[in-house]
């Protein structure tokens, strides 16, 4: 299933997005600031289409809310598959009346966030995939050793410690890092290599008895 998260969705079009993506099926991240009663209405409209929803209210132009949510909504997704930048401002009145603050709130709001929410996701899927590199080079060398001296009908065998490093290695290990302090996606991601280097033991045992016994 995927995912979108989409910013300043508490009402108008941002809303209707999200409605829209959830009727779909995907997964929504919604985002808000000044209307937390319309978020949590939303969310409710979006759970009842049997997809799951995190909300978020904050700042979209401070840098470390956005890079706060960027990290809580990838722990509970893994990844954000569309990112729609919706959240803006207009201030009402005379150019010459407003000042720099207002210059400022609107550059942020409607600029500067866009940039910052783009980067943190990136930055945060390139973390993820940190952790996992290692496995892409570790699970080639694994299969080819276990084809080179099993030959193919081990498949099965194969099979069943690729479960068994999933269900007792990879899943646990990825539990107790994400609950960790500072937990990061890399720290994640590192149980995946961890459970390919146990099922290389596995793999060098089951040789060793074939070999011996």
């Amino acid at each position: 299933m995927k995912t979108v998260l989409i910013t300043g969705s508490s009402r108008g079009i941002g809303r209707e997005t999200a409605i829209y993506f959830a009727q779909q099926g995907w997964n929504v991240i919604i985002h808000g600031f000044r209307h937390p009663e319309k978020l949590e209405s939303l969310k409710n409209e979006i759970l009842e289409e049997n997809v799951s929803c995190l909300s978020f209210c904050g700042d979209i132009s401070d840098p470390s809310f956005v890079d706060e949510m960027i990290k809580q909504s990838l722990l509970t997704f893994s990844k954000i598959d569309c990112l729609v930048n919706n959240a803006g401002i207009s201030l009402v009145g005379l150019f010459t009346d407003a000042t720099v603050d207002d210059w400022n709130l609107m550059i942020n709001t409607n600029l500067t966030s866009v940039f910052t929410t783009d980067t943190a996701v990136i930055q945060k899927g390139a973390d993820y995939l940190i952790g996992f590199a290692p496995e892409t080079i570790v699970t080639a060398i694994m299969f080819s050793m276990v084809g080179f001296f099993n030959g193919y009908e081990k498949t099965v065998w194969v099979m069943t410690q690729g479960l068994i490093q999933t269900l007792l290695v990879r899943l646990p290990f990825a539990y107790v890092m994400s609950i960790q302090p500072n937990a990061s996606l890399t720290k994640i991601g590192i149980s995946a290599p961890v459970a390919t280097v146990f099922c290389i033991y596995c793999c060098i045992i089951s040789l060793f008895l074939k070999t011996f016994f």
